[in-house]
């Protein structure tokens, strides 16, 4: 079992385009647990993980805060328009709304005839996930807001669901729960021992301060 858990997490991690963390229950033992796997993550496949806690951030040990960037919610997908002005005589960009279209007009000024429209590039960022950690839910539903405005979000993605209670419903593609361990934080240690993943000092310190918090 311990292979097989492994083995499909890695698979997970690797087949990932973009990999969200999302941290509930004790703030700082499951935030503990949520950056150590992002560091693993990093280690392992040279990805970096967006974190996610559902709670009060003044509870949080500043030490762990400094470890990694953690946010209150999850950021909506974005459009983001870019237009390389180099060599080019623009100086001006306005934009209004057209309420008879429904359009956002923008406005370039001034631009040659020939203007080349290949200047012009969109992309997408946030709100697109191939890989949910959950850390310490019990049930989607307990993420209540969260989860609601999300949901797409969660039902495209592949859910990793790791939780130390015995009220766990087992919602993940895979699920590492363990009620016999004391905390989120001592599940996720021993997990990287079975894995034979050696935390730096840091992610070893900000564990035990899960620990001893959770």
């Amino acid at each position: 079992m311990t292979n097989q858990t492994e083995t499909a997490m890695k698979e997970y991690i690797n087949s990932a385009k973009n990999i969200l963390i999302v941290c509930q229950n004790n703030a700082n033992d499951s935030l503990a647990t949520g950056i150590s796997l992002a560091k693993y993550i990093e280690k392992v496949d040279s990805k970096v993980p967006e974190l996610v806690f559902k709670g009060d951030m003044s509870f949080v040990d500043p030490y762990l805060l400094s470890l990694h960037t953690v946010k209150e919610s999850i950021e909506p997908r974005t459009l983001k328009i870019a237009l390389n002005y180099k060599d080019t005589n623009i100086q001006t960009l306005n934009w209004h709304k057209d309420e008879n279209n429904g359009n956002i007009v923008f406005e370039i000024l001034p631009v040659e005839k020939e203007f080349d429209m290949n200047r012009i590039t969109h992309s997408f960022s946030g709100g697109e996930y191939d890989l949910i950690i959950t850390i310490g839910v019990k049930s989607l539903a307990d993420l209540d807001d969260l989860y609601i405005r999300n949901k797409a979000i969660f039902e495209s993605a592949k859910i990793v669901n790791i939780d130390t209670s015995n009220s766990n419903t087992s919602f993940g593609h895979l699920n590492i729960i363990d009620t016999k361990v004391d905390s989120l934080s001592g599940l996720i240690f021993s997990k990287f021992a079975e894995w034979n993943y050696i935390p730096d000092k840091d992610i070893v310190k900000s564990l035990l301060v899960g620990i001893a918090k959770s």
